[in-house]
This record gives C-alpha cells, sequence and structure tokens, in this order.
C-alpha cells in the first residue's frame, strides 16, 4: 500500500508539474501578444511621425503657395485639417485599443496564475493529506509489531 501510495503521489507530482509547464506555456504565448501589440502600436506611431512630416512638407508648401497668393492655400488648408483629424482619431483608436488589449492579456495572465496558485495548493493539501496517512499507517503498523513482540 505504501508503494501504490507513493506511486500515486509520484504520478500527482507529474501531474502537477505537467499543469504548471501548460500554464507558463499559455503564459508565454500571452506575453507573446502582448509584444506583438506593443509591436503594432509602435508601427503606428513610426506611420503617425511620417503622416506629421507629410503635415510639415505641407505646411511648408502652404506657406509658399501664401506668399505666391494662389487659391490652392485654402484647399491644402483643408486637406491638412482633415489629415490632423484623421491622424488623431486613428491615433486614439489605437491606443484604445492597445490598452483595452494589454488590460485584457493582464487579466488573463492574472487568471492563469491564480488558477495555477489554487491548483498548487490542492495539490500541497492532497500531499499533505497522503502523508499523514502514511504516517498513521506506519505509527499503526509499529504498534502491531510492538504487540507481536
Amino acid at each position: 500500500q505504501d508503494l501504490s501510495t507513493m506511486m500515486t503521489l509520484r504520478d500527482q507530482n507529474a501531474n502537477l508539474q505537467e499543469t504548471v509547464a501548460s500554464l507558463q506555456g499559455d503564459k508565454a504565448k500571452l506575453n507573446g501578444l502582448l509584444d506583438s501589440e506593443r509591436d503594432r502600436r509602435q508601427e503606428a506611431e513610426k506611420t503617425m511621425a511620417a503622416m506629421r512630416q507629410e503635415m510639415q512638407a505641407e505646411r511648408r508648401e502652404l506657406k509658399a503657395m501664401k506668399r505666391n497668393g494662389t487659391d490652392e492655400v485654402n484647399r491644402v488648408q483643408a486637406h491638412y485639417a482633415q489629415l490632423k483629424v484623421d491622424l488623431e482619431n486613428d491615433l486614439q483608436a489605437v491606443r484604445e485599443a492597445a490598452t483595452r488589449q494589454e488590460k485584457t492579456l493582464r487579466e488573463d495572465i492574472a487568471d492563469l496564475q491564480a488558477k495555477s496558485t489554487k491548483e498548487l495548493e490542492r495539490l500541497r493539501r492532497e500531499v499533505g493529506n497522503k502523508a499523514e496517512s502514511l504516517r498513521r499507517f506506519a505509527d499503526d503498523c509499529e504498534h502491531l509489531r510492538r504487540e507481536k513482540e
């Protein structure tokens, strides 16, 4: 029976290690998603910087047109204003999406960690109960041995 209990404990330990490895894999995947979202945000920032440069170039062009007194000024101003609004809206949408994704990923990681901790505690209690049962069994055996003598 001791051997059976030891085998059961060893199997439970192996199962626990598999669970921990699986949870660590899930955590790594979630961290990968978080990194991917961060990369997407950085790419959006780069695109914004390029668009800012384009707007600055258009602003310089606008100044030149004003000096020349051309009617093109109004068109460029309207285009510039629309670009600025579009950029600000796009950036805000990207930031909000990234924030939501990051929050979701952090919640998922926290959930997995909580589940892992609960499972570890349950298994520790179970192993402790089995160990106590083995101690009682060993005490009973010792008591029987003494009675036999």
